[in-house]
């Protein structure tokens, strides 16, 4: 029997059932004496120290346990001899080294009669490693806890005495909730929420609420308004009462977010306000999307699955197309393409813009360009006109200035002429001589006619005009000068009458019947005359009409058509038809048209000419209508006027000797006395010197230093009765309409014959 008490001796039991439980025993116990040698041990004892019984009694205890623990271990021992019962938490050493952790507890017992200590050895192998693992785990998790970029926070939810939940006290947080939230650890653990923030939702205590009460986590994405961040997370119940929350701040991704869906919002709400068509297509040409724009002749929703072909382009544009989407595709590059869609009523110009939206789509935006096309033809329009007008600008000038010194020329010639005959008898052949050296000034002065019609400048006796008067005149001369194969018809309908030269309409009229023969030639063909009443503010094909420097106003004007079956023209010749010498025939001048335009531009109208080739060409010439049904009484002819008999003095002012030289001669052999001047000045210098005699001054317009206008203004400041006859080789109408009320006392066209000189002469004096 074993003693337990304080004095009790321990005897080896005479029974095998106390030995039996000694051995059986688990734990390893081991007897040791007061000194600390190994008395006994059971099979636990042996299994610890992988030792048989006989290695083991015998041993002292400080071999046993490692080096570092003797001193420890020797020192629990004597109390365990003095003191009784005590418990050692330590190591145990195996032979091998090895160091098992162990629990001793001790008793102080009486072993065969002497004192001893009764030891229970417990390996606390299995328990080190699991609290290891334990600790390792915690570690592993506080690290998580403490280096995750999530916040965390645990939480006890607080009720009132009724149940509901109104508030919820921080139990712990994470650095990652001190940085997302901006709240400190030591401020916030062991206080509510309440007393952190007063004025939070309370949807956010309901919310955690919800999650206690069903055990059921809650993923949400909610923006807090007392910190003005927005937070995603999630809620879980982790125990009575209490729950956590993992979140992370999305603020930034929120913003993002919003930004992002502004911005669909506003490129969607861009692209509706496009006006322009915007079609989706793959490789082939396929619609895959479409957006009309503001075109009523697309309709969107049936373009998907279709060609493109559906916008009305044809064959050769959609080719270009499906090329253009191809290059787009496989180069990145936008491409640009133009076609012409057939929908609708009419015709229409477009552009496409192609830009690659994916491996095998384009996004193409479709502009129409109708109008941007028709302005720039019409742009292009202008800028030939301007530069037809601008050449025949420069033509004109220059005609109109080589007919003004030719008429000064032809004044000497035929005023020289006049006075030879005068001299010479009228049957002598030298008398022959001159005559046909007058005769030839008359048909130079008639090309001046011509040259100063194509000029503009040619309207020289401008008075109320029958144009359908005009036409009947010319019918016998224009079928003696054309083939007896032609028929000329004529549709003249009831017009009013324009104002005009009539000389220059006839030359016209003239101009255009030969030109439309020669069109026909020796074969057989048809001209046809029309003549009507027509307003130009309705006629828009009259906006390509010639000249082109001349806005037609708008109201009544005289149409003229003249059409003929010959054989046309191309376009390219169309446009020249007009220019000085230019001529489609073998033979010709190639002034006639010239000289038309000329006319027709001198009378405020315009011409437009239709041809086709092989099918004929059509003239259309419109002048203003004066609007006068009748005409009016021409002045009478003067019958056998007496000779001249002059008397005083007359002022004879131009630049050109030959013309001064002429006059003068003239002149003086009618009786006057005859002052030169070669320009403006010196005839205001005569004037000034004050001859008390002088009865006219025939005045030049164009001259050096002061032109005629200049000097009659000074003039007439000077002696403002004196009568002033203008000489000019332009028209009386462009000469003296910069005069206005200047009161001029007549005007002399040069060139001009001595009787007409003479004419003019009396009659300015007899006013």
């Amino acid at each position: 029997m074993v003693n337990t008490g304080a004095d009790a001796g321990l005897r080896r039991p005479a029974d095998d059932v106390f030995h039996d439980l000694f051995d059986a025993s688990p734990e390893a116990i081991f007897i040791e004496d007061e000194d600390g040698y190994v008395l006994e041990v059971n099979r636990a004892a042996c299994r610890l120290q992988t030792m048989h019984r006989a290695e083991l009694v015998g041993k002292h205890v400080s071999d046993l346990v490692p080096g570092s623990e003797r001193d420890r271990v020797m020192s629990d021992f004597r109390r365990w001899i003095s003191e009784g019962m005590a418990t050692y938490q330590g190591y145990s050493q195996r032979p091998d080294g090895t160091s098992i952790p162990v629990v001793i507890h001790g008793t102080r017992i009486r072993y065969d009669d002497r004192p001893a200590v009764l030891l229970h050895v417990r390996d606390r192998s299995e328990e080190v490693r699991t609290r290891e693992a334990l600790e390792a785990s915690e570690n592993k998790y506080r690290l998580i806890f403490e280096t995750m970029k999530s916040g965390y926070g645990l939480h006890q939810l607080i009720r009132n005495p009724g149940g509901q939940a109104i508030d919820y006290r921080f139990l712990d947080v994470n650095p990652a909730f001190e940085r997302l939230t901006g709240l400190r650890a030591s401020d916030i653990i062991g206080r509510t929420l309440r007393d952190m923030m007063p004025t939070v939702d309370d949807e956010w205590i309901s919310m955690y609420a919800r999650v206690v009460d069903s055990g059921e986590s809650c993923r949400f994405t909610r923006r807090d308004d007392t910190l003005g961040r927005v937070f995603d997370g999630v809620a879980y119940r982790t125990g009575l009462e209490q729950f956590a929350v993992v979140f992370s701040d999305v603020t930034d991704d929120h913003r993002d977010a919003e930004e992002l869906r502004k911005r669909e919002e506003y490129n969607r709400a861009l692209i509706q306000a496009i006006p322009d068509v915007i079609v989706v297509l793959d490789r082939k040409g396929q619609c895959l999307d479409c957006k009309a724009g503001t075109t009523p002749r697309i309709d969107p929703a049936s373009l998907p699955g279709k060609s493109a072909q559906a916008l009305g382009m044809d064959d050769s544009d959609f080719e270009n197309l499906v090329n253009g989407i191809r290059v787009s595709i496989d180069s990145g590059e936008p491409t640009r393409i133009r076609y012409t869609s057939h929908l609708g009523p009419r015709v229409t110009y477009w552009e496409a813009f192609l830009a690659r939206l994916e491996e095998d789509r384009v996004i193409a935006v479709c502009r129409d360009m109708t109008e941007r096309e028709e302005e720039e033809k019409r742009k292009r329009q202008m800028e030939l006109q301007m530069r037809e007008t601008q050449k025949l600008e420069s033509l004109g000038v220059l005609a109109g200035g080589i007919a003004h010194d030719f008429n000064n020329l032809l004044v000497g010639i035929m005023g020289n002429a006049d006075l030879a005959l005068s001299e010479v008898p009228a049957h002598s052949e030298l008398h022959e001589f001159i005559e046909e050296i007058k005769k030839s000034s008359v048909r130079a002065s008639e090309l001046t006619h011509l040259m100063l019609a194509y000029s503009g400048r040619g309207k020289f006796v401008v008075g109320p005009l029958d144009m359908n008067r005009l036409i009947r005149e010319t019918h016998h001369l224009v079928k003696a000068a054309v083939s007896k194969k032609i028929n000329i018809e004529y549709c003249l309908h009831d017009i009013p009458f324009m104002e005009g030269d009539a000389a220059q309409i006839r030359q016209l009229l003239m101009n255009l019947l030969i030109n439309a023969a020669e069109a026909i030639g020796e074969g057989e063909g048809t001209i046809t005359v029309e003549t009507s009443l027509v307003d130009t503010g309705h006629q828009p094909e009259l906006e390509d009409a010639m000249p082109w420097n001349q806005t037609l106003r708008d109201g009544p004007h005289i149409q003229l058509r003249v059409s003929d079956t010959g054989k046309g023209m191309k376009p390219q010749d169309i446009t020249r038809i007009f220019d000085p010498f230019f001529t489609t025939k073998f033979t010709g001048r190639g002034l006639g048209l010239a000289a038309t335009l000329g006319i027709v531009r001198g009378h405020d109208g315009a011409i437009r000419v239709e041809s086709v080739p092989e099918k004929g060409s059509t003239f259309i010439v419109v002048f203003p209508s004066s609007g006068r049904q009748h005409e009016e009484e021409a002045p009478k002819q003067r019958n056998g006027d007496t000779p001249l008999k002059g008397e005083g003095m007359i002022l004879v002012v131009d630049d050109e000797q030959p013309v001064r030289h002429v006059v003068t001669r003239v002149l003086e052999r009618s009786g006057f006395d005859v002052q030169q001047a070669c320009d403006g000045a010196e005839a205001v210098a005569a004037v000034e010197a004050g001859p008390s005699d002088l009865q006219l001054i025939l005045l030049d317009l164009t001259m050096p230093r002061m032109n005629g206008e200049e000097a009659m203004k000074a003039i007439q400041k000077i002696m403002p009765e004196v009568p002033i006859v203008l000489m000019s080789g332009y028209s009386e109408s462009e000469a003296t309409e910069k005069f206005g009320d200047l009161g001029l006392r007549g005007f002399l066209q040069k060139p001009f014959e001595m009787k007409v000189l003479l004419d003019r002469v009396r009659d300015s004096i007899k006013n």
